[in-house]
This record gives structure tokens, C-alpha cells and sequence, in this order.
């Protein structure tokens, strides 16, 4: 082999290389931004919330939808629950 041979050989290798790195790195930090935020959801579920004179509990979560799902089987907007515009039971 030559070197030109070489230098192609070493250049396809890191052009291959490179981008399946960094791929492999921003997808890991996309799933732990996930778990952290799947986590924050989590939190509430098993929580009371005071629903007009009614108290609900939540049951389940929505993250692609970013809603609660309640005891009754309505779903309300998780921004109702983290900026506390419904009361939260204790």
C-alpha cells in the first residue's frame, strides 16, 4: 500500500467515525433530558387535586401531550398542576 492509500484508508475511517460519535453523544443527552422530565411527571401521579368542588386523583401522564390523566378519566394540561392553578390535596 502507498501512502496516499493510507491517508484515504485513515481519512474514511474518521469521516465515518466522527459523526457516529457525536450522534451517539447528543442522543444520550436527549434520552436523559427525557428521563428527567419523565421523572417530573411521575412526582404527581398518586397526587389529590381539587377539581371545581371534586377531589381527583391523578392517575396517569401524557408526555407527549404534556396532560394528566384523572381519577374520572378527564385529562387536564400539566400546566395547570406545575404552575398550581389546581389545589393540590395533602
Amino acid at each position: 500500500m502507498n501512502k496516499l492509500m493510507k491517508k484515504i484508508i485513515a481519512l474514511s475511517i474518521v469521516i465515518v467515525l466522527v459523526p457516529t460519535v457525536l450522534t451517539a453523544i447528543c442522543l444520550t443527552s436527549l434520552a436523559k433530558g427525557i428521563g428527567n422530565v419523565d421523572q417530573e411527571y411521575k412526582d404527581f401521579v398518586g397526587t389529590k387535586v381539587l377539581v371545581g368542588k371534586d377531589s381527583l386523583q391523578i392517575t396517569d401522564y401524557d408526555l407527549l401531550e404534556r396532560t394528566f390523566t384523572l381519577t374520572d378519566g378527564t385529562q387536564v394540561s400539566s400546566s395547570l398542576v406545575f404552575n398550581k392553578k389546581l389545589s393540590i390535596v395533602k
